[in-house]
């Protein structure tokens, strides 16, 4: 049944009417968080190539909501089943945009480690100040 909702929703993705398409991005984003992995990644080569086509749209930060869907079916499902999805001949744009987002999330990770460390030695330091 979902499956059924899922592929009516992949056809208003297709569609050029922002209204329809906004509230259907977050359908996808929650039926990406809701429903099992391997539910998720049966459906990507018909999933990743729709959201592609909005992947450089700047207006109602479309491109901003699908980056955000990537980063969740990347965790969800794996890099390598979501680039093999976008991979082709057409979608050689589509590629670079996973491999930006993938560079993007891996750089907030390690910034993110980094600040914690940081965070660390300067309670350390305060610590011993106080001592």
């Amino acid at each position: 049944m979902h499956v059924e909702i899922f592929l009516t929703f992949l056809e208003y993705l297709k569609a050029a009417n922002r209204e329809i398409v906004k509230p259907t991005l977050g359908y996808v984003k929650l039926f990406i968080h809701t429903q099992p992995p391997e539910l998720v990644t049966s459906q990507l080569d018909q999933l990743v190539p729709v959201l592609l086509r909005w992947s450089h749209d700047h207006k109602n930060h479309f491109k901003e909501k699908v980056r955000h869907i990537f980063e969740r079916l990347i965790n969800r499902c794996g890099w390598d089943a979501v680039y093999a999805a976008a991979s082709g001949d057409e979608n050689e744009d589509g590629a670079k945009f996973l491999i930006a987002t993938k560079k993007r999330k891996d750089r907030a990770k390690r910034k993110k480690a980094q600040n914690a460390e940081n965070d660390e030695a300067a309670d350390e330091v305060r610590s011993v100040i106080k001592a």
